[in-house]
């Protein structure tokens, strides 16, 4: 199999993290779009793609154990004739720890054969049946597809600003080393052994370890070569081997002799791993190799790198910073190996000694599987940690952090959703407000507003708890902070896309909160009024993400019809729920697009006169939730969400039973009334 790279501008493929794109070879119209949405103009300067004119089967998946990303194209070929393979990929990435972005260009919510083959396959194939398989991932399908997966992207691949950072400011110094291509895997363990070094991890090391057979990178390897501190070979018997075509190698011819003739002596480090004939390597290499250093012998090698100037860096300490930035570094591959074990531990040191950005990449690895296990504590921990710091550097006089803080608190897999999700709401109420207290500190400005106003619209959510066990003045406080978030965007001129969601999803928070203070009437004008706002962007976008939306507007007034009773105005507001949803969930999949899509169900299925056909719609939706609730068994919202759909199914079921007793009891009343008033006419006239 060949392998190309692909990067921005047909740059040096090198000290990038490097991504490889596993599409079948039928598949090359996918490909080509996924190629360049991954070199796009947020992520793709520092990305190179790495793309094969086949599939790479179990065997040659090794070579490709060094990238910092898989991306699938799920494709009915991929799902179909070429499912072993696509199994065998997921569980080289689980075992590895490489995160996976599959991207679906067949429904994963589809029932036919493709699907269902490919999930089965890649279940079976990490041993995960019954466990959530983390095979989320934008679906081509969707109105909102680039952006799916630019916000994607943003989890697992580390920006351009942080990677240009990476390379200018995480290193000491660089090394050069040389190989052979056959001898990567020994290449490998020279590598560790001087990053296992006390003080070494803040050395570069430049090597070529995807450079391609027949392409000229000649430039680039002697301009590494002249600008590297210090020259290393990895000594083995392969060194005095001809190449293809029976002539001297590249290192032989190229590497080792214009190394001896720039670099002093001092400045060459010879790692020897395993030479079985070193008289014969002599004699091949010229000049000949001298002061060969064992790779398991720890001191030579140390003393090696000390001769070679290469720790004039040993009594600085290393900053947070730097220490975050060379974690980086080590988790993508950027100037050294790709060792996510080193990388864990240097966002760890970094994110104790006062790193925020470090804090948060940890957050982000345990929750998408990077380098790591997904633990959704430790990521918890590692987001309130990222918070905490980011909030003290903020009072201490560093206003950069403020936009850190922001992310963390209500960006992607945000801290307040987290505590929500996970039966918090007193924490997540309270990180609005000390992320509200920061903002008011900020320079005004209108994006400040927006997010001032959304740390009101977010404290006032009470999605995730039971209303009916909420006091009136809790309620009362809570529509209170809903009304402040609205009365700030509608102070404002000109919302973009984003604050008309904001004011949107306020009017739907205080509909929600007046309803169960029973204030029916402003209920449903606060309701209408943002369905009003959300049908606005969904007609002039289409985005999914407002239909989604809209289809929560319509659940929301169709319970205050039933609250009221209003059974017609109830089943129609169901109805349009229901359509959207069903529509939102065969076009993009997502796990909350299978719970909005079963809620729905639940709803109209219940108000329905068709006992038989309401059933059906609730045996569906709560194998919806079961499977949903399988994906995320540490939610217990979902686990008590999925209790009430079993009871409302149960209930649905005895529908007809319970309308049959109801009425032969009606008429067993009325019979008893009846014989009960002849009766007192009888004993009249018997009287």
């Amino acid at each position: 199999m060949n392998y190309t790279p692909n990067t921005r501008g047909n740059t040096p493929a090198k000290n990038k993290p490097q991504v490889f794109l596993f599409a079948a070879p039928e598949d090359d119209k996918a490909a080509a779009e996924l190629v360049e949405l991954l070199l796009d103009k947020t992520y793709g300067a520092n990305l190179c793609v790495w793309t094969g004119d086949a599939l790479p089967r179990a065997e040659a998946l090794d070579r490709l154990g060094d990238m910092s990303l898989f991306v699938m194209a799920v494709t009915e070929h991929l799902a179909g004739k070429e499912t072993e393979a696509a199994a065998q990929a997921v569980r080289f990435c689980f075992d590895r720890k490489i995160p996976l972005l599959p991207v679906y260009y067949i429904s994963p919510s589809s029932s036919t054969e493709p699907a269902d083959s490919f999930y089965r396959a890649a279940s079976a194939a990490v041993g995960k049946r019954d466990e959530k398989l983390e095979l989320d991932g934008p679906r081509q399908a969707s109105s909102d597809f680039r952006e799916q997966f630019s916000r994607k992207l943003h989890t697992l691949v580390m920006s351009d600003a942080v990677a240009d950072e990476v390379r200018e400011r995480a290193f000491e110094k660089q090394i050069f080393l040389s190989y052979r291509k056959k001898d990567r895997e020994q290449a490998l363990k020279v590598m560790k052994a001087i990053h296992d070094q006390p003080l070494c991890e803040a050395l570069a090391i430049w090597f070529d370890d995807f450079l391609i057979a027949g392409q000229d990178f000649n430039e680039e390897i002697f301009k590494q070569l002249r600008d590297s501190d210090a020259f290393a070979l990895t000594v083995t018997d392969s060194l005095a081997e001809p190449d293809r075509r029976g002539r001297k190698n590249y290192i032989q011819r190229e590497e080792w002799p214009r190394a001896t003739r720039s670099k002093q002596l001092e400045k060459r480090i010879l790692v020897d791993v395993d030479v079985s004939d070193p008289e014969n390597l002599a004699k091949k290499m010229e000049p000949p190799l001298t002061q060969t250093v064992p790779v398991g012998d720890s001191e030579a090698l140390r003393n090696a790198i000390i001769r070679a100037s290469l720790l004039d860096h040993a009594c600085k300490t290393p900053t947070p910073r730097q220490k975050y930035l060379l974690g980086m570094a080590y988790l993508s591959g950027i100037r050294v190996e790709k060792d996510a074990e080193r990388a864990l531990r240097l966002l760890t040191e970094a994110a104790d000694a006062g790193s925020a950005d470090a804090a948060l990449q940890l957050g982000f690895m345990y929750l998408a599987r990077v380098g790591v296990e997904r633990d959704n504590d430790a990521a918890l921990r590692w987001k309130e940690t990222a918070f905490r710091l980011a909030e003290a550097q903020y009072r201490a006089g560093d206003a950069s952090t403020l936009e850190l803080a922001h992310t963390t608190a209500f960006g992607d897999d945000s801290l307040v959703l987290m505590y929500y999700a996970t039966d918090h709401p007193q924490k997540a109420r309270d990180v609005c407000r000390r992320m509200r207290a920061m903002l008011e500190s900020a320079p005004d400005s209108p994006e400040r507003s927006v997010r001032l106003a959304e740390t009101w619209l977010e404290e006032s959510n009470i999605h995730f708890e039971k209303p009916a066990t909420l006091s009136q003045e809790t309620l009362k406080e809570r529509r209170g902070s809903a009304e402040k978030g609205i009365e700030i965007l509608n102070a404002l001129d000109d919302l973009d896309d984003e604050g008309l969601y904001q004011l949107a999803g306020g009017y739907g928070e205080l509909g929600n909160i007046a309803r169960w203070q029973s204030d029916w009437d402003k209920a449903e004008k606060y309701l209408l009024r943002g369905k009003e706002i959300m049908a606005s962007l969904v007609e002039r976008t289409g985005s999914i993400v407002y239909r989604r939306s809209l289809a929560g507007y319509w659940n929301a007034l169709g319970n205050l019809y039933k609250d009221r009773m209003a059974w017609d105005k109830a089943r129609e507001a169901f109805a349009e729920d229901l359509a959207l949803s069903e529509a939102v969930y065969a076009e993009r999949g997502l796990p909350n697009d299978e719970e909005a899509l079963g809620i729905a169900l639940q709803c109209y299925g219940g108000l329905l006169e068709d006992h038989q056909k309401g059933a059906e719609m609730m045996d569906r939706s709560v194998k919806l939730l079961e499977k949903t609730v399988a994906e995320n068994t540490q939610d217990p919202y979902l686990q008590q969400e999925l209790a009430e759909f079993r009871v409302n199914q149960k209930k649905q079921r005895n529908r007809p039973r319970a309308e049959k007793m109801l009425k032969w009891g009606v008429i067993l009343i009325l019979v008893g009334a009846l014989a009960a008033g002849l009766w007192s006419v009888l004993k009249e006239i018997l009287a």
